[in-house]
């Protein structure tokens, strides 16, 4: 279990979704080796969930994304009931399920709003994805990626914003709006982030 957790959140933060989908299989066949209540946790299928997705498989991601709305500790959880069902939006949309999101929207908005977890950001991904389902051209497209992008960086110091780093969805819009894959843009993320920083003690020298 502890091997696949951090092989998982590496290849996951690293945008290593090849490696992690071959991860994934082998770990799905070591799992059947154990007691399977041992693999049933939270972490795992989110982290199936997030592999999933990297990978463009956003049937398995759907799969995994509904095993992990139905585990007990995140029905009690509401913060993590709200990623979850934002998220689902959000793979709905990637599918073109377009006449399904038009309900799911709605169940959503309520749901949210009867457990008092409608916040800033929730509101303006619901109202993303409601428009984005719309016909539009890519140029209204890519402006509405623009505009959430926005918003969401507005919103990133906000305590109600901390469950949403699970998923980077920062990088998923930056796909959306540069052309590349949801994975290429996580790669670069986490690249720039091991590059030391430029000392620049001797600029002004």
């Amino acid at each position: 279990r502890q091997y696949y957790q951090g092989k998982f959140r590496y290849c996951i933060n690293a945008g290593e979704f090849e490696e992690g989908i071959k991860e994934l299989k082998e770990h799905l066949q070591d799992s059947k080796k154990f007691d399977l209540h041992l693999f049933q946790k939270s972490d795992f299928y989110f982290q199936y969930f997030c592999i999933y997705f990297g990978n463009n498989d956003f049937e398995k991601a759907l799969d995994s994304l509904n095993e992990w709305m139905q585990l007990t500790d995140n029905v009690e959880r509401k913060d993590l009931q709200a990623l979850a069902r934002i998220l689902n939006l959000i793979v709905h949309f990637e599918l073109g399920n377009t006449i399904l999101l038009d309900s799911l929207i709605r169940s959503t908005y309520r749901y949210l709003n009867k457990e008092n977890r409608l916040f800033e950001f929730e509101r303006k991904a619901i109202e993303f994805i409601r428009e984005a389902s719309r016909s539009q051209s890519k140029k209204e497209m890519r402006q509405l990626y623009e505009n959430l992008k926005q918003d969401f960086e507005q919103l990133s110091h906000s305590p109600a914003f901390g469950v949403f780093q699970l998923f980077d969805i920062i990088a998923w819009l930056d796909s959306k709006i540069s052309g590349k894959s949801f994975a290429a843009i996580v790669k670069q993320k986490f690249q720039e982030s091991l590059k030391p920083k430029n000392d620049t003690s001797d600029s002004n020298m």
